[in-house]
C-alpha cells in the first residue's frame, strides 16, 4: 500500500497524508456544498479575495452562486459543539479567479479551521499543524509568522489618511525602505515612528532574533501585546522539531484586514513560486456570520503541484502484453490476472505505446523465457 501511494500524483497523496495527520489531532472532515445564495457572498464580500463570482439561476428561479471561499460557507453551516471547540478540515475545490485577474478556475484546496474558545495553545496547535503539512509537501520549506496588530499600531501612530497608508502598506510590503522614508518625510511623520516602521521592515528570520531586536523599541502597549503574543506562540511551538529551523518571523506581513486579525501566517516550499500555505485568525470573518464566534485556521493550495513535483513512473513493476486479437482468449485473462496478484501493473497493447517506453515488454502467447512466469 506504501509503494502504491508513493506512486501517486502529488496532489492525490497529499490529501491522503494531510486527511491522516488532520484526523489524529481530533479534526473531522467536512464537506461544503458547491454553491450558495448568492446573497450570502453578497453580504459578505468585504471577505472575499475577488468581487468576481459566477452566478446561476436555478429551477426555484433564485440566484445562486458556485462557492468562491470554503470558510465563510463552513462557518456558516458547521454545527458548533456547545461544551467544546469544533475542529473541521476539509478538501475542497473554490471556483474563482486567480490574483492578478484572469479568467475563472477551479482551485482545489485542503485545510483546518478551529471555532469556539481560541487560545495560544490553539493558535499554536494551528501552526504545529502547518509546519508538518509543509513537510508532507517538500523537506525546503518556511513558515513565515506575523501579528496584524504590531504592524497596524504602528500604522496608526503615523496619524495619516488612508490613501498613504496604503503607500506605506506598499513599501513595507516591497521592502522598499529608501521610499518608506521619503513618504513618511514628505508627510511629516515622527522621526521616532519613522525609524519603527524601518526596523519592522529590516528585522525578518528566527523568532528569537527578531523578537529581541523589537524589545529595543518603544512599544505602545497594543504593539507590546503583540509581541509578547508571537514570543508565547514560539514558546509553544518548540515542541515540533520543524519550528528550529522552518519557522520565521516577519512583523511585516499584513495580510486582509478585513478578514484577519492576531496572528497571520503563509507556507512557502522551494520549488511553488508562490505561498501554498495561508492563515490566520479570522474573528471577524467568523464573528459576522455567528456573533461572538473566534476561529483560526488554514487552507494548502494543491492546484499545480503536480507541476512542480511530478511523479517518475516506477517502471519495474509495469508489463506490457504484446497480443495479437486472434490470441486474447481465456488464457491470457488468467495470464494477465496472475500477474496482478503478483503485484504488476499489466496492459495489454497491440503495439507498445511510445508513453510506456522502458517498461518490460512479453508476448501472448508466453516464452520460455518470460520472466513473470
Amino acid at each position: 500500500m506504501q509503494d502504491f501511494i508513493r506512486s501517486l500524483p502529488k496532489e492525490e497523496r497529499l490529501t491522503l497524508e494531510l486527511s491522516r495527520l488532520y484526523e489524529q489531532y481530533g479534526y473531522s472532515k467536512y464537506r461544503v456544498a458547491k454553491f450558495e445564495d448568492y446573497s450570502f457572498y453578497s453580504d459578505n464580500r468585504d471577505f472575499l479575495m475577488s468581487d468576481r463570482v459566477i452566478t446561476f439561476t436555478d429551477s426555484d428561479g433564485k440566484l445562486k452562486a458556485l462557492k468562491p471561499d470554503i470558510t465563510l460557507s463552513l462557518v456558516r453551516g458547521a454545527d458548533l459543539h456547545a461544551e467544546e471547540n469544533t475542529r473541521l478540515y476539509y478538501n475542497e475545490q473554490v471556483y474563482r479567479t486567480p490574483k492578478g485577474g484572469g479568467d475563472y478556475r477551479e482551485i482545489r484546496q485542503m485545510g483546518l479551521e478551529h471555532l469556539g474558545e481560541i487560545t495560544a495553545y490553539r493558535e499554536a496547535e494551528t501552526l504545529s499543524l502547518a509546519l508538518d503539512s509543509l513537510a508532507k509537501i517538500d523537506d525546503h520549506f518556511y513558515l513565515v509568522l506575523s501579528h496584524v496588530d504590531l504592524l497596524t499600531a504602528v500604522l496608526a501612530e503615523c496619524g495619516q489618511s488612508g490613501a498613504v497608508t496604503e503607500e506605506l502598506v506598499g513599501c513595507i510590503s516591497a521592502k522598499n525602505m529608501h521610499d518608506l522614508r521619503r513618504i513618511c518625510e514628505r508627510h511629516a511623520i515622527a522621526p521616532d515612528v519613522c525609524e519603527k516602521l524601518c526596523t519592522l521592515l529590516s528585522y525578518s528570520g528566527k523568532p528569537g532574533k527578531v523578537l529581541q531586536a523589537l524589545s529595543s523599541l518603544k512599544l505602545n502597549e497594543t504593539e507590546r501585546a503583540a509581541c509578547d503574543h508571537l514570543a508565547r506562540l514560539t514558546e509553544l511551538l518548540a515542541v515540533n522539531p520543524l519550528a528550529a529551523d522552518h519557522l520565521i518571523l516577519d512583523p511585516t506581513v499584513i495580510g486582509n484586514t478585513r478578514y484577519y486579525n492576531g496572528i497571520l501566517f503563509c507556507g512557502y516550499v522551494e520549488k511553488v513560486p508562490a505561498a501554498v500555505l495561508s492563515g490566520g485568525r479570522y474573528d471577524r470573518l467568523a464573528g459576522s456570520i455567528r456573533p461572538g464566534l473566534c476561529a483560526v485556521g488554514f487552507a494548502v493550495y494543491l492546484d499545480d503541484l503536480n507541476l512542480y513535483y511530478p511523479v517518475t513512473p516506477d517502471r519495474s513493476r509495469q508489463l506490457v502484453i504484446l497480443c495479437e486479437t486472434a490470441a486474447e482468449d481465456e488464457t491470457l485473462a488468467r495470464r494477465v490476472r496472475a500477474l496482478v496478484e503478483k503485484g504488476y501493473c499489466v496492459q495489454i497493447c497491440r503495439k507498445l505505446p511510445a508513453h510506456l517506453h522502458g517498461v518490460t515488454v512479453l508476448h501472448h502467447p508466453a516464452s520460455k523465457e518470460d520472466p513473470t512466469c
